[in-house]
């Protein structure tokens, strides 16, 4: 279970570094492309995630199913 909680924990500290880095590259003035790419990783890395852990509650194997 501890586990789990630290990697929680860097998966939200990693979230935030790329939220934020996003905000001061919008304020520094940076390129389209690359603002635009920050933003694809913010909205598409948690999608990712979450797909995964669906497919590994879907296709996991219960115990408790076998006779």
């Amino acid at each position: 279970m501890n586990l789990k909680r630290i990697a929680a924990l860097l998966g939200a500290l990693f979230f935030m570094i790329l939220a934020v880095a996003a905000f001061v590259l919008a304020v520094a003035g940076v390129s389209f492309e690359v603002l635009a790419a920050l933003l694809f990783c913010l909205v598409l890395i948690p999608i990712i995630a979450y797909a995964m852990l669906l497919a590994a509650r879907v296709f996991r194997k219960d115990k408790r199913d076998e006779p």
